[in-house]
């Protein structure tokens, strides 16, 4: 089949054909009629000025076509350059410019409007109301940086174009924040659990723990990084978010102060010396300073410093005392006497009786004659032997030597302090040489000092011519004392024969003795220190130097009265004999 013939293309362009066109409509509208038509002079004038109104109306018309193009193109037509692009978690591909306006903008409304904020500041919080943000978007600005932007897809940034109040949040934020900064608080402490009862046994006692709570130190934000951080989570639509804050070394305890003030010192136990009653102990309470330091340096981060309270325990317990006291015998001797005549054993029995149950107390002085009193018959003192001078008499209380040389014994094996002792005139035979004590009420005495740290109680007991005195204490020390003596000299007595007739006054007999003898010495004694461990002597030191006078003996040598020749003295050496005197 023939293809139908194409109608000739003109070649003219659509302007010329309309300059024609137009210029033919006027020629026939101003043709003259008649021969003289063309031949009119102003028609060619017209022609020309009718093609330039053409000319210049096309041109509008064209440039107008263009603006209305450019604009329906710009505020109509999809986003073509925007396939997949977020904009407030809107998608606004597809859309076209005022689509995407209105869209976003309703999307803010409903993200922004009554909208809050809270910010988490470790333990703390601050809250930011809607009053304080205000937040808006500047939907024209946004729009254009969409339009100028070259990020056509994924979601679209619009915090730079969030609009917010910044004096608002600003003044929220400091409200808050400032009496959250100002908790600066100073360590303190406190003592968990009950006051525990020190005089108690220490396994009764139950202690507390020291709870030491450490200072807050200022608290510094940085509330520009925030408020940028605030912006950018509302840009997210994020209204939770967490920030931190500094914070300025806390003020250190005063573990030294918090030492002394909670450090209580061990009381010993004391004991009542008037009457011997023990007073409750005390235990000290503390805590060890140098490992809490220690442990406070090691805390790190924590809150919280907990500090066990120890015990210190006294040097005397209650029941320590209380089982020293008298617990151990210091000294004890037994004087012993061959002869003892119904007087002189009153005597010891009483001076016994005297001395018994006296507690001395730690640095009391013992005076024998003031514990005795004077010896009269009265209070039941008996004439017995002693010595006046060289002679042997009888004087009430008689005796009683023994008893203090019984006293004296025992104060030097108990290593006390002797303040005052007198050896006899002659030597004694109840008690070794040199360790003798006599008394008289008015003269010598026997004085001893109780130097230890305890009590003494004396206890005395007499009994068929035997004295037993025993010092009853607390021995502390690490040596127990020996006592020895030395002879340095000695001169003998002589015996010397006294005639008398049979018929002499005192009855005396042939061959009886008149006066008892004692041989002189000079006598040194020595304490002798021994080691309670090692029975090895620490040391060896001289006591005292005892001077004991010899006396001759006198025995009675009867004669015929008519024949009485002149006295006669023999010398016969012999050793000591009792003395019945003091």
């Amino acid at each position: 089949m023939a293809e139908p013939k194409k109608k000739p293309t003109s070649k003219k362009s659509e302007e010329t054909q309309l300059e024609d066109a137009y210029a033919n409509i006027t020629r026939r509208k101003n043709q003259p009629a008649g021969k003289y038509a063309a031949q009119n002079p102003d028609g060619q004038t017209a022609r020309k000025v009718t093609i330039i109104a053409i000319s210049v109306t096309a041109a509008f018309l064209l440039v107008l076509t263009v603006i209305l193009v450019l604009t329906l193109g710009k505020n109509d037509t999809p986003q073509q350059n925007t396939p997949n692009l977020t904009v407030a978690g809107v998608n606004i591909s597809g859309m076209s410019q005022d689509e995407a306006k209105e869209a976003i903008s309703s999307a803010a409304d409903t993200l922004y409007d009554n909208c809050s904020m809270e910010i988490h500041l470790g333990e703390y919080t601050i809250q930011l109301t809607s009053q304080d943000i205000q937040a808006r978007l500047d939907l024209d600005r946004l729009m254009e940086g969409i339009q100028n932007s070259s990020v056509k897809a994924g979601a679209f940034d619009i915090a730079p174009y969030l609009v917010v109040n910044e004096e608002g949040i600003a003044a929220a934020i400091e409200k808050q924040w400032e009496p959250i900064a100002n908790q600066k608080t100073a360590p303190s402490w406190t003592l968990e659990g009950p006051a525990p009862d020190l005089t108690k046994e220490e396994a009764e006692i139950e202690c507390q723990t020291l709870v030491i709570t450490l200072g807050a130190g200022h608290k510094e934000l940085d509330t520009q990084a925030l408020y940028e951080e605030v912006v950018n989570n509302l840009a997210k639509g994020i209204f939770s978010m967490d920030f931190s804050y500094t914070t300025q070394e806390p003020e250190a305890p005063d573990l030294e102060a918090i030492h002394q003030e909670l450090t209580t010192e061990p009381e010993d136990a004391q004991m009542d010396m008037e009457t011997f009653e023990v007073s409750p102990h005390h235990y000290g309470y503390t805590f060890d300073l140098e490992a809490a330091q220690k442990q406070l340096e090691a805390l790190g981060n924590a809150a919280v410093l907990k500090i066990p309270m120890v015990l210190t325990p006294p040097e005397k317990t209650t029941e320590d005392l209380e089982g020293l006291l008298f617990r151990d015998t210091l000294g004890t001797f037994t004087a012993k006497s061959a002869s003892i005549p119904d007087g002189r054993d009153v005597n010891l029995k009483l001076s016994c009786e005297a001395l018994n149950g006296i507690v001395l107390k730690p640095g009391e002085v013992l005076a024998y004659n003031e514990t005795l009193g004077e010896r009269t018959p009265d209070k039941g003192w008996k004439p017995a032997a002693s010595y006046e001078g060289t002679s042997t008499v009888m004087t009430y209380g008689g005796g009683i030597c023994q008893t203090s040389s019984a006293l004296y014994y025992c104060a030097l094996v108990a290593d006390l302090e002797i303040v005052q002792r007198h050896s006899h005139t002659f030597i004694s035979s109840y008690v070794p040489f040199g360790m003798d004590a006599t008394v008289a009420w008015g003269g010598p005495d026997l004085k001893i000092k109780n130097n230890t740290e305890y009590p003494i109680r004396i206890e005395a007991a007499a009994s068929g011519g035997s004295v037993t005195v025993s010092l009853i204490g607390t021995d502390t020390k690490d040596y127990y004392i020996e006592m020895t003596y030395q002879i340095d000299w000695k001169e003998p007595y002589s015996t010397i024969y006294e005639e008398m007739t049979d018929q002499n006054p005192e009855g005396y007999l042939d061959g009886d003795v008149i006066i008892t003898p004692y041989t002189g010495y000079k006598i040194t004694t020595y304490k002798c220190k021994y080691d309670k461990q090692t029975k090895a002597l620490i040391s060896k030191d001289k006591e005292v130097t005892s001077i004991y006078s010899k006396r001759d003996q006198v025995i009675c040598k009867i004669v015929e009265p008519e024949t009485v020749p002149p006295t006669t003295q023999e010398t016969v050496p012999s050793g000591p004999v009792q003395e019945d005197g003091a």
